[in-house]
């Protein structure tokens, strides 16, 4: 085809001169069958009565050529004085009718799974009724072989045959024949043109005194070929090793490259790579040239003025006497192109040199061009479709007019992901002129309303759930609108003792409403109420009583500028009631002692009830880069509440926890948590009739659900100190908790994990004892779903015993296996 074009076009320009031009009189198109005349003219883009010269005339045999639709096209020209007539000569594509495979690939073998020949229709994208080009057959031969090598086989042969069907329709017939399956059996790795041994005791001695050899040995860059380009030779009792391809090769050059060149040698190369059949095996062959590796002499910069040498020094990642390192150069050169940034010198040029000097050295310059300083004009904020757009610009700490700073820039990105309102927040810098840019921020909302719906589970107590609404950002505010019931469904399966003649459920209702910036100021405010009824019988309950809790309170917070801007408090004032209630006086008197006298007997159930107004404190700071899957930074918080006392009531305590969390990314996506919690609670005993109700001490153990801490492995509340037959809660807590978190993806947000916890619960804070803490270690799955909130399930075991183990006699034994479902909980 590309001959008959050539010759057209050799004609057509022995006919025309470059500049002389001559008027179409007429345009014929001979040979089309499916294509009408009018539209094979007017693909062309000639026409009648139009002048043309000889490169309009090519130029319409290569747009008719485009259309995929001819195997051959030729332009005869008839020329008649100054005029000419055309005639287009086509031979179209047929349209395909049918497809067929045969070849050995398709004759039986026993334990072979082989794909079916429908199967290749849809792999080789071909379609009865379409145009049957050249491209299009050469197209699917290749996607058809790219199939076959994904699945080892690299030794296939496809070659294709047309059939006439009818009516100026073709079959093809692709004819498939291929080998075995291939594998990488041996690697033979050649540096400096000689080949490589794999390490003997002998090598391995020499290289202890001589630690440059072990740069290069086969075992060191055996596993830099596994890590950069999964490349692996197949190992007999694992199948599924050996596999290559050709983008696996390309990687596995370029991670050689990459790796070697970041360690200094800046000639490395990869002169060749082949797969070949050597001593029947399919051996890999790589040859690479090492070259020397540098080192850095000494480190210039030229054109800084408003920072001095040793300012820029400071900010290189490398010193003199360094090998050179490719990774530590871009670092360094990020850094100190984000030093100008920050002080608003956005368009200033760094341009680094390389001279060698000596035989294996380098003098590294960085020669700057300052330009002048940037301001912003104008931020553009694009994608709020439902968030109000003063409730994003208020947590943006950048302004028109003020001096352009990266490090300010990333800062207002963190601060509105952690609002958690967006799924996507893309920061963007338009320039205006050399002095002037607007910062663009582009972001996909989430949806401003959560259905919530939460349950948990432990392998003992079955489960307790409930749902309904949270509204992290009503209607677009920024402001938090939550209601919640929930309610304990008991596990008849429960070995714990229990009083058959309470049944009263566990059940939760509350409403809470915040406004986290008041009239757009630092301030926040908040109201809260809820009722609650707890069962003695109910799954997380074992008290000898059953309860009902009445709880409201107003909240005031503030971000604070100091110690820095991570930090913010809240403060709260609130009161609360709880009636316990019995059939038995026993109890509640064994329970709460020293207030007795004050139990009442009515409709036939005994009846004591305590108050008290508190005042709690929560100073947090929060410098984390997401909420959802945190990869670095940390937490702190630190609560604090004192009830009673001067405040009144008769539920007098004072009680502070301090938590601490760390997130620290140690690969792409594998991130490591820790978490650690103290807690104290003292008695104000400020009368004889004081009391610290059993809500306010400590719990731990399971999922968290029934207002206790997590220990995955146990129990839900099922460690710390024991009563008659209960958990009755304890003074003191200490908790520490180590996951190993895995992103599987990022929307919606899912993670694998494996997690170590290790906690207790004292009756007072002398009996803390670091060494007595309960012990698990499981694995865990996280998914935050839209609409839902967290999903997830853990299976952990625990080493140590429990509260259970106390009460049925087994206090030596592990407490065994806990499986625990989480669902619409807060992230942990």
């Amino acid at each position: 085809m590309k001959r008959i074009i050539f010759y057209s076009i050799l004609l057509i320009n022995i006919i025309f001169t470059q500049d002389k031009n001559f008027d179409i009189s007429n345009i014929l198109v001979i040979g089309n069958t499916e294509l009408s005349e009018e539209d094979i003219i007017n693909f062309s883009g000639l026409s009648s009565n139009s002048s043309v010269n000889a490169v309009d005339i090519s130029n319409a045999v290569h747009r008719l050529w485009l259309l995929n639709r001819f195997q051959n096209i030729q332009i005869d020209i008839d020329q008649n004085y100054e005029t000419i007539n055309l005639i287009i000569n086509v031979e179209e594509a047929p349209i395909l009718d049918e497809i067929f495979f045969k070849g050995n690939y398709f004759k039986f073998k026993l334990f072979k799974f082989k794909k079916s020949k429908s199967e290749f229709k849809n792999i080789s994208n071909l379609n009865s009724g379409s145009i049957l080009s050249q491209q299009k057959i050469n197209t699917a031969i290749n996607l058809i072989k790219g199939d076959f090598i994904k699945r080892n086989y690299h030794s296939v042969e496809i070659k294709h045959e047309i059939t006439n069907s009818s009516n100026n329709r073709k079959n093809i017939l692709f004819n498939i024949n291929v080998a075995s399956k291939s594998k990488i059996e041996d690697i033979q790795i050649s540096i400096n043109d000689t080949v490589l041994k794999s390490n003997q005791i002998s090598r391995v001695i020499n290289s202890i005194f001589k630690k440059n050899n072990t740069e290069f040995s086969k075992n060191k860059i055996l596993k830099i070929l596994k890590k950069t380009g999964d490349i692996k030779k197949r190992i007999w009792y694992l199948p599924w090793t050996g596999h290559y391809d050709d983008q696996k090769l390309e990687n596995m050059s370029l991670g050689l490259i990459n790796y070697y060149r970041n360690q200094g040698y800046l000639d490395f190369n990869v002169s060749e790579y082949s797969v070949i059949n050597k001593n029947d095996k399919n051996t890999l062959l790589i040859e690479v040239n090492t070259g020397k590796k540098y080192y850095v002499n000494d480190i210039n910069f030229y054109g800084n003025y408003i920072f001095s040498d040793s300012i820029m020094a400071s900010n290189v990642n490398f010193h003199k006497g360094d090998f050179y390192n490719g990774l530590n150069f871009d670092i360094s050169n990020l850094r100190l192109n984000n030093l100008y940034r920050d002080k608003g010198y956005l368009f200033t040029q760094i341009t680094p040199s390389f001279i060698p000097t000596g035989k294996d050295s380098l003098n590294i310059n960085f020669n700057i061009n300052e330009k002048s300083i940037v301001r912003i004009n104008q931020i553009i904020i694009r994608g709020n479709d439902t968030t109000k757009e003063n409730v994003i610009r208020r947590d943006i700490d950048i302004f028109p007019g003020q001096v352009f700073s990266q490090s300010d820039i990333m800062d207002s990105y963190r601060r509105l992901a952690m609002l958690n309102y967006f799924e996507s927040i893309v920061p963007d810098i338009k320039p205006i002129n050399d002095k002037e840019v607007d910062i663009i921020f582009e972001m996909i909302e989430k949806g401003s309303g959560q259905l919530n719906f939460s349950a948990g589970y432990s392998g003992l107590y079955g489960f307790t759930g409930g749902g309904g609404f949270i509204f992290p950002n009503l209607l677009g505010t920024g402001q938090n609108l939550s209601i919640n019931y929930q309610r304990g469904i008991s596990n008849q399966q429960s070995t714990l003792p229990q009083d058959q003649n309470s049944t009263k459920p566990n059940q939760t209702f509350s409403v809470s409403y915040t406004e986290p910036r008041l009239f757009d100021t630092s301030n926040l405010i908040g109201v809260s109420l809820s009722y609650q009824e707890q069962g003695q019988n109910s799954a997380y309950y074992t008290l000898p009583f059953d309860r009902k809790t009445l709880n409201g309170g107003i909240k005031l917070g503030r971000k604070f500028k100091w110690p820095d801007k991570f930090f913010g408090g809240t403060w709260s004032f609130g009161g609360i009631k709880r009636d316990y209630i019995s059939s038995d006086s026993l109890g509640l008197a064994t329970y709460y002692s020293s207030i007795a006298d004050e139990i009442k007997f009515k409709n036939n159930q005994y009846i004591l009830t305590t108050s008290g107004l508190r005042i709690s404190q929560n100073i947090k700071r929060d410098e984390r880069d997401n909420i959802e899957f945190p990869t670095q930074g940390s937490t702190f918080t630190w609560n604090s509440t004192i009830s009673g006392g001067l405040l009144g009531g008769n539920e007098d305590y004072y009680k502070n926890e301090f938590t601490f969390k760390w997130y620290n990314e140690i690969l792409d996506k594998l991130v490591i948590h820790q978490h650690f919690k103290i807690g104290v609670l003292n008695s104000i005993n400020s009368s004889g009739n004081s009391i610290i109700p059993y809500g306010a001490k400590f719990k731990m153990g399971g999922t968290g659900l029934s207002g206790g801490e997590m220990l995955r492995g146990y129990g839900e509340n099922m460690i710390g100190p024991m009563g008659a037959s209960y958990p009755k809660g304890g003074s003191a807590m200490l908790k520490y908790s180590l996951e190993l978190r895995y992103l599987v993806s990022e929307s919606p947000t899912m993670y694998i994990l494996v997690f170590g916890d290790a906690g207790n619960v004292w009756d007072k804070i002398e009996y803390i004892d670091s060494f007595s803490l309960r012990r698990s270690m499981g694995v865990g799955v996280r998914v935050m779903m839209p609409m839902l909130g967290t999903l997830g399930y853990d299976i952990g075991y625990g080493f140590d015993p429990s509260v259970e183990e106390y009460i049925n006699g087994n206090e030596s034994s592990a407490h065994g296996w806990e499986y625990h479902f989480i669902f619409g909980l807060p992230i942990y």
